[in-house]
């Protein structure tokens, strides 16, 4: 638990790449301050990039329950966004359960997936919450015309027909860790 980025803060100049990973089971409370952002991860410095990432069972209190960026660029490939929550205190502060990006920002996502998330406030966010550039090839449960994902490959679905994301929790099935 922190104030911003309860499973990975990225602030300042700082920039990040995980690779093979999980961040999972996080959670950013509200501050009268400011805060509560990107439980999962939280991103305000130079860059992050993400590749073969899963990020699961995150709550925000404010925007991105699995990942927010507020500043610099990221990269995600092959990244699984699930069963995260934003504006987890209903007081509608907070959008994009699974993902938030500021408006100005620039990212790139690809052969990703991002459904399944909750918005729990307004709920009119619950995956996805400001612009990306789509490469192509993402599952998107709840898009509703935001975010930017209509390139070649894309799945959307919408508040009123979601596409699901098909997956179960995470668990231990039996493999490495």
């Amino acid at each position: 638990t922190a104030n911003q980025g309860g499973g990975l803060g990225v602030h300042d100049i700082a920039s990040a790449t995980l690779i093979d990973s999980t961040v999972s089971g996080n959670s950013t409370p509200a501050d009268p301050r400011g805060g509560g952002d990107g439980a999962g991860i939280y991103a305000a410095g130079q860059n992050l990039d993400l590749a073969n990432v899963t990020v699961s069972g995150n709550d925000a209190e404010g925007s991105g329950g699995g990942v927010a960026v507020f500043s610099g660029l990221f990269s995600f490939d092959s990244v699984t966004l699930t069963n995260n929550s934003a504006d987890a205190d209903g007081d509608d502060e907070g959008d994009g359960g699974g993902f938030f990006a500021a408006e100005e920002e620039q990212g790139v996502v690809q052969n990703s997936l991002i459904a399944g998330n909750t918005d729990v406030g307004g709920g009119e966010a619950p995956d996805c919450a400001g612009l990306v550039d789509s490469v192509g090839y993402n599952l998107i449960g709840v898009t509703d015309n935001s975010c930017g994902f209509g390139n070649t490959g894309d799945q959307t679905g919408t508040a009123a027909s979601p596409l699901l994301a098909g997956i179960g929790p995470l668990g231990d099935n039996g493999g490495g860790t």
